[in-house]
């Protein structure tokens, strides 16, 4: 498999509360604040636009994904 076959998000179908969002980094938005209930695929929705971000071409950068104990975090990612 090359390159040219992976899309990103790789293995993400959004909900539809969550088209949103997406859209609204596809649109070319830095910023989101969005209030959604608890177990609503904030982390993984948040790291999808990440990825998408991060290959984007022109667009260098560090990116960062915070959750407040390590614990969380291996349990997200």
């Amino acid at each position: 498999m090359s390159d040219a076959d992976i899309t990103l998000p790789h293995h993400f179908t959004p909900r539809e509360y969550q088209l949103g969002m997406l859209a609204h980094f596809d649109a070319g938005g830095l910023r989101y604040s969005g209030v959604w209930h608890r177990r609503a695929g904030k982390d993984r929705t948040s790291l999808a636009v990440l990825s998408k971000m991060a290959f984007t071409p022109g667009r260098v950068g560090t990116y960062w994904h915070c959750l407040p104990t390590l614990r969380q975090a291996r349990k997200v990612v």
